[in-house]
């Protein structure tokens, strides 16, 4: 990977966290409406729960996006009331990561599950999400993740931190090793697209056909680019969305996050957005 291009925990608050967390809010909400007995959420890199340093690059997205909310669609209002109220109980100086906003879309009858190496537990989570310090990628945190006899419908995020070239491949092989526990299951997974790294085209490439050939009903996937160096934009893979997450987070919607978080001025201006469902016969 070229040097200084992206750092992950320094992207809290970007235009990546914004797509990422507005695609993953209204998958919740989906699954939630078609499990109505209950779902799983599950975070395979939940980090700390709240950030307590707002990095540079949630002026140029996220701040945006609560400036300009009264003209937002639907989904991103969700995600600007969830952030707003988080903010409020946890303080202005700070920033939340996933699991609170996984938190705030809780109903009594889900559970909450998440996993990282790096932390000892989690801040801000209601007493009955379970945490545990592990390695998402190894063989036998999956039975951490989704044991084999789980009864819920699973919804498994998948944000690594893409800080080494193994990372790349450990978190497909972990999206991989998922379907091919819970073919079912709902995956939403990151990715980046960095300017100048060898995996810029071909990762996502990768993870598509491997949503073809595994995933039991199909998948949803969205692309924003805003900017022309470093972490141009990104991906929102969702293995097993429901038909309906394409008409919700739509081409209206990227769009408009697109033009909101544009960095690019004058001839660097790069800004584009799509997104696309694709359904595969249930086996």
């Amino acid at each position: 990977m070229p040097p200084c291009t992206y750092v992950h925990r320094h992207e809290v608050g970007s235009h990546y966290d914004v797509l990422k967390n507005v695609v993953y809010i209204q998958t919740i909400k989906l699954m939630q409406e078609a499990h109505p007995d209950g779902v799983v959420l599950i975070d395979t890199h939940s980090g700390p729960g709240v950030y307590d340093e707002v990095p540079e690059a949630y002026h140029k997205a996220a701040n945006k996006v609560i400036e300009r909310n009264l003209n937002a669609p639907p989904p991103v209002k969700k995600y600007v009331s969830i952030l707003n109220k988080l903010k409020k109980e946890f303080g202005d100086g700070t920033l939340p990561g996933s699991p609170l906003f996984a938190r705030e879309m809780m109903r009594e009858n889900d559970e909450h599950r998440l996993v990282d190496l790096f932390e000892e537990d989690v801040e801000g989570l209601f007493e009955d999400a379970v945490f545990q310090q592990a390695d998402a990628y190894a063989p036998e945190t999956l039975d951490i993740l989704l044991p084999n006899n789980e009864p819920l419908h699973p919804i498994v995020l998948i944000d690594p931190p893409y800080d080494d070239d193994q990372d790349w491949f450990k978190a497909r092989a972990l999206f991989e090793s998922i379907l091919d526990r819970r073919p079912d299951a709902t995956i939403v997974m990151w990715i980046p697209f960095i300017r100048d790294h060898g995996q810029r085209w071909s990762y996502a490439k990768s993870l598509k056909e491997l949503a073809k050939s595994k995933a039991k009903v199909g998948r949803y996937y969205c692309t924003i680019v805003v900017r022309k160096d470093q972490l141009e934009g990104g991906a929102m893979m969702v293995a097993n969305a429901t038909k309906d997450l394409i008409d919700v987070v739509d081409e209206e919607t990227l769009e408009w996050l697109a033009g909101v978080m544009n960095q690019g001025k004058g001839k660097n201006q790069r800004t584009c957005y799509d997104c696309v469902l694709c359904e595969y016969p249930s086996g």
